[in-house]
């Protein structure tokens, strides 16, 4: 009863941070739009390509191209400009039909905000679970501090998906410490949703899954994904060959147009392939936790999160804002002690401090978001290899 009790705090606080934060970014939303683009931009595209399937059409057409590129420019795209085409899942239209029932702006306020929301909510509920419960200016540094963090900064204007993921990610491991493991299956099953920076750790999990026979996280699983599947083909048929043929385009034409912040290419580059060693050798001792039954494998999941990562091309540095989830978890081995919460801060900050280097020693922003990508993973997975070599305090690992 007093857990359930807590969960309906829980939901009420986030609701009320949710409209806060709505109400924020409603105002907000005019001063952002000066800079060229709407707030949650992103989305626009989605809204468009999930009207189109609920109407029973392809969200792939040049139709829907065309729409969202003057929902986006607010005139016809001009010849080398990038098209804004739906490159996603076409099971994404599901999970986003509550937002193809609100008007084209409000969708990406709400859609922004929901970001804003999910991650001022978690930083507040890591926060106030440190023992010794830190001071009231300590949790606001720490709180302003994850607000300010520049990928989560750009996803929450861009309307990108990496805090919606590290939410559904976050929100799947407590219902597996709950033991509602069909509920976590269905929340991996949505974190799908961009397989880019999310598809490998689901799959972890599900090792884990069948290695300890949690069979309701397999049905949770599979179940919303045949669920999501079949509404699909029902609604505009056999869909796999134009999403193929979208990605590849999609990709070739972002190659012409703009600079790639990380492409497969650079796993070849020294940072590529410290980052791929650090994440291989990091899988591999994350998975011997499979052997354990006391023991979640969140050291592998963190390694698939990376390797995700690692094998597919990004534009910008939103998508760096699911590397909250390993930030949450080594927050969560430092709430104890003041130095770690000071490490947590300078890795929350270090985007800036090196976007600031860089223009301080003439570069430009483009070449700092090449130079985040190949560098903030990397520290991250240094800081948790030596957390598992010098003070071993990862090597039990409970939900």
């Amino acid at each position: 009863m007093l857990r359930d009790k807590k969960v309906t705090q829980t939901v009420i606080i986030f609701l009320f941070i949710y409209l806060l934060s709505s109400l924020f970014l409603a105002f907000g939303s005019k001063i952002v739009a000066q800079r060229g683009f709407p707030l949650g931009f992103d989305i626009y595209l989605r809204w468009e390509a999930a009207r189109a399937f609920w109407q029973g059409q392809s969200p792939y057409t040049d139709e829907v191209t065309a729409r969202s590129d003057f929902d986006i420019y607010g005139r016809p795209r001009a010849e080398g400009e990038v098209a804004y085409t739906f490159y996603d899942p076409a099971y994404t239209a599901i999970i986003l039909f509550p937002i193809s029932l609100i008007p084209l702006h409000w969708a990406g306020v709400l859609w922004s905000a929901l970001g804003l929301a999910i991650l001022i909510m978690l930083l507040l509920y890591w926060g106030w679970n440190i023992r010794p419960r830190p001071a009231p200016w300590l949790l606001g540094l720490i709180v302003l501090s994850g607000i300010f963090f520049r990928p989560a900064i750009m996803t929450i204007l861009n309307g990108q998906y990496s805090l919606f993921i590290v939410g559904l990610a976050i929100l799947s491991w407590w219902a597996i410490s709950r033991e509602n493991y069909f509920l976590s299956g269905v929340l991996l099953a949505i974190s799908t949703i961009k397989p880019s920076i999310f598809l490998f750790v689901p799959f972890v999990i599900i090792l884990w899954a069948l290695r300890w026979k949690k069979w309701n996280i397999l049905t949770g699983f599979f179940a919303s994904l045949a669920v999501l599947g079949i509404v699909t083909l029902i609604q505009i048929g056999w869909w796999i060959p134009d999403f193929l043929y979208r990605l590849q385009e999609y990709s070739q034409s972002l190659s012409q147009q703009i600079i790639f912040s990380w492409s497969l290419k650079d796993v070849i580059s020294f940072p590529g392939i410290l980052w791929l060693a650090l994440s291989a050798a990091l899988l591999f001792v994350g998975l011997k936790q499979l052997g354990n039954h006391d023991e979640f494998p969140y050291l592998a999941c963190m390694a698939a999160l990376n390797l995700n990562l690692i094998v597919t091309p990004h534009i910008v540095e939103y998508d760096l804002g699911v590397l909250l989830i390993p930030l949450f978890f080594l927050g969560t081995k430092w709430s104890g002690t003041r130095r770690g919460i000071a490490v947590w801060l300078f890795l929350i900050w270090f985007p800036w401090i090196l976007w600031f280097i860089t223009i301080w020693l003439g570069g430009s922003t483009l070449q700092w978001q090449n130079l985040v990508w190949q560098s903030f993973p990397n520290l991250i997975l240094a800081v948790i290899w030596y957390k598992i070599i010098f003070k071993k305090d990862l090597a039990t690992l409970r939900i």
